[in-house]
This record gives C-alpha cells, structure tokens and sequence, in this order.
C-alpha cells in the first residue's frame, strides 16, 4: 500500500483558489456540507480547501472537523480524479456527525460530483 500522505501540494491555500472553485465549479450540497470541484492540472494531485465558519461553536471543535474532512481526503485519495479543486463547506449541522457517517457523506458528495474513480473492493 503507499504512503498517503496529505501534503501541501495538496491544499487549496489561496483565496483566489477558493473564489475561482466557488464561482466557476460544479456544486453539490446535503444537509451536512456543500461541495465544489473545478478541473485542474491533470499532472497535479487532487487539492481539497475546508471552509468551516467561525460563528461555528468553538475552535476545538472547528479544528476537529477540520481534521476529519483531512483524514477522509488522507485516506481516498488514490480513489479521486486527479487534477481536481474540491472545497468542502462545513455546514453546522455535521457537529453531530460520526467519524463513519461524516465518511459516508463526503464520499457520497465527491460521487455526486464524479470524483471518485475507483470503489474500494471492487478492483
């Protein structure tokens, strides 16, 4: 298996990348998140942005949705077009999500928006 990592090649870092995704990529939403994807440089890996709110209770758990949403990209990455610009917005509702749910969700998120290339198990 290969090291995955998640690396800051892999990060959507600047804001007019998070404008650019925002305003010109493909959307998808659930009562939890809302998802945007933009084609990229098909050299590149898929880079994923996180935007959480600040009015989003408190720091702690701001950062441990963070985290997770990192971990689920962490973990999936080999499963994802390549070249891709996904942003994640975190709505408040998913404070009361699961590691597996959260999971679910996002990856049912990244399929509704043709992300996924490969299923795990089905290979």
């Amino acid at each position: 298996m290969p090291l995955l990592r998640f690396t800051k090649r892999q990060r959507v870092t600047k804001r007019s990348e998070y404008d650019m995704v925002h305003h010109n990529g493909r959307q998808t939403g659930s009562a939890y998140f809302r998802a945007f994807a933009l084609p990229g440089d098909r050299e590149m890996p898929a880079r994923l942005g996180i935007s959480v709110s600040r009015s989003f209770k408190n720091a702690t758990d701001r950062n441990r949705l963070k985290r997770r949403i990192r971990e689920i990209f962490r973990l999936h990455q080999q499963e994802l077009v390549k070249g891709q610009l996904i942003v994640v917005i975190v709505k408040p509702s998913s404070a009361d999500l699961d590691y597996q749910e959260m999971e679910q969700e996002i990856l049912r998120l990244f399929m509704k928006l043709n992300l996924v290339m490969v299923l795990r198990g089905n290979s």
